[in-house]
């Protein structure tokens, strides 16, 4: 899958897994600004994966031809990952080893899959100010659909609806549901009424909702 299909995949996927719990309305057609949308809502998905960050900032480079290493391992710091020089006492002592191989001297560590919303948070944010700027102004009621791979217990998610609330209060539009779509369940955050609601053990249905949205494309 190139990086298009790619994150088209993940638009379908996640727009096809909130219909398939009766989250949003069934006719949703594709379009842009925002990604689906029919007469009375329009629904903008992302997929809230750190990692991704990497993969595209990596591409750009070429694996033993970086150039600049200075301002390569300036700007994988950025994303969240750690530089190491392969002297350092810690890499002896957790006996790490290099698996990236972007440079001989240097010990590249991208972060795992976390357990708390702050990537989440940062598209939530991104998508607020696109909300703000760019968005049709005759869709009244606008849907955050969010597929993330992190693992979060319910009282993460009691603090994320009040993290939700105080992110959105700076801007005037708002969307009025949030709906995180997890690998083993779905929450969906109502912020009109400032309640949440989530549904357990989904993975079997996602993985089925998967096929079939693969299934879907490649007959398009």
């Amino acid at each position: 899958m190139n990086h298009n299909s790619d994150k088209l995949f993940f638009e379908y996927l996640i727009k096809n897994t909130l219909q398939r719990y009766n989250l949003i309305d069934t006719d949703l057609q594709k379009s842009e600004r925002p990604d689906f949308r029919n007469d009375n809502i329009g629904l903008e998905v992302t997929r809230a994966d750190q990692t991704l960050e990497f993969k595209g900032f990596t591409s750009k480079y070429n694996k033993g031809n970086i150039g600049n290493i200075i301002k390569f391992n300036k700007n994988f710091k950025k994303c969240g990952g750690k530089v190491l020089k392969k002297t350092d006492p810690i890499v002896k002592i957790l006996n790490l080893h290099d698996t990236f191989h972007y440079h001989e001297d240097y010990i590249y560590i991208i972060p795992g899959y976390s357990e708390n919303f702050k990537f989440v948070n940062k598209k939530i944010e991104d998508k607020l100010k696109r909300l703000n700027s760019i968005y049709d102004e005759d869709i009244k009621h606008y849907y955050l659909g969010i597929f993330t791979p992190i693992y979060v217990l319910e009282d993460s998610i009691k603090k994320e609806l009040d993290e939700i609330i105080n992110i959105q209060e700076k801007y005037n539009k708002k969307f009025e549901k949030i709906i995180i779509v997890f690998i083993d369940k779905i929450c969906e955050f109502n912020l009109l009424n400032n309640t949440y609601n989530i549904i357990e053990n989904t993975n079997e249905e996602l993985n089925k909702t998967s096929i079939k949205t693969h299934e879907e494309l490649s007959n398009q």
